[in-house]
């Protein structure tokens, strides 16, 4: 039987980003299927946070450098860190904004030194989409499982449209990242000298 769709959510009803977490964390563990807005830093953490906790097996990321504050915010590093301890768990990573500097002084990279579980790749390739106004926005994206993502269209913004049960724009997106994906060069985090 086909899942009604839900699209009705008001970001606007939440009082505080505590009231988000809930809702978003209910959306996650209801397996809601409804898309909802997710833009500025907090609210972004908040969906990642969400993302890697009820993931179970895979989580693939497609994203420009991942060496900034947003990625080496304890709360993310850890979040990243329980999923990667469940069994099955597997972490892929597509950047396309590789610097070795920025690399070594990343906390989050730092971290995930010598897991097993993570493959991360860098290309030049870069993921686009036609805007309202027919303009291309680049595009970055995680995907949970075969049903969970974080669409940003908005990189500057954070602006991103997120949903937890919506398998077909999963498989749209994994598709494209499973294309450059093999293509791209790895990166062995065992041979970067991490600042500290």
């Amino acid at each position: 039987m086909a899942q009604e769709r839900e699209t009705d959510w008001n970001p606007l009803l939440f009082r505080d980003l505590e009231d988000y977490r809930e809702g978003v964390e209910l959306f996650a563990s209801e397996d809601k299927d409804i898309s909802f807005p997710n833009d500025g830093n907090e609210k972004a953490l908040i969906v990642f946070e969400t993302i890697f906790k009820f993931a179970r097996e895979r989580v693939d990321i497609a994203a420009g450098s991942l060496c900034n504050e947003f990625t080496g915010d304890q709360r993310y590093i850890n979040a990243v860190e329980e999923f990667l301890n469940k069994p099955k768990s597997e972490l892929r990573i597509l950047v396309n904004s590789w610097n070795q500097e920025d690399m070594e002084q990343s906390s989050f990279f730092k971290n995930l030194k010598g897991k097993s579980n993570v493959t991360v790749k860098r290309s030049e390739e870069k993921f686009f989409a036609k805007d309202e106004e027919n303009e291309q926005k680049q595009l970055h994206f995680c995907v949970g499982d075969d049903k969970m993502y974080r669409l940003e269209y908005d990189i500057a913004k954070r602006k991103a449209i997120c949903n937890f049960n919506n398998p077909e724009i999963v498989q749209t997106l994994r598709k494209v990242f499973d294309k450059i994906f093999p293509k791209g060069a790895l990166v062995d985090l065992s041979t970067i000298s991490f600042a500290y």
